[in-house]
C-alpha cells in the first residue's frame, strides 16, 4: 500500500472540512471571542505599524501612504482572497 503517490486510506481525501451544524450560539461565541479581539490587533499590526514603516522607508511618498488606504487594501485583499479560499491576513503577516 502507498508508495507510488497514492493516498493509502481507502480513497478518502487527506483533509475533509466543511462548515455545518453551526448554531447561532456558535456564531455568537466565535464573533465575541474571535472576531472582536482581532480588531485592535489587526488595526495596530496591519494598519498603523505598516503605515509608520512605509513612512519611515519612503518619506517622499508620505502623502500617498495613508492609514485609510492601507486599511482598505487589507480589506479588499481579504474579501477577494477569501472568496478563492485564502485565509484572512494582513500586510503585517509574514
Amino acid at each position: 500500500r502507498g508508495g507510488g503517490g497514492e493516498w493509502p486510506h481507502d480513497g478518502a481525501a487527506p483533509l475533509s472540512w466543511k462548515l455545518s451544524n453551526l448554531s447561532a450560539a456558535d456564531w455568537q461565541e466565535g464573533f465575541i471571542h474571535g472576531a472582536i479581539p482581532q480588531i485592535p490587533l489587526t488595526t495596530l499590526n496591519s494598519v498603523i505599524a505598516v503605515s509608520k514603516l512605509a513612512h519611515d522607508l519612503y518619506p517622499q511618498k508620505r502623502r500617498d501612504i495613508t492609514r485609510p488606504g492601507v486599511a482598505s487594501a487589507v480589506g479588499v485583499m481579504n474579501v477577494i482572497g477569501c472568496a478563492f479560499g485564502a485565509m484572512p491576513m494582513c500586510h503585517g503577516a509574514g
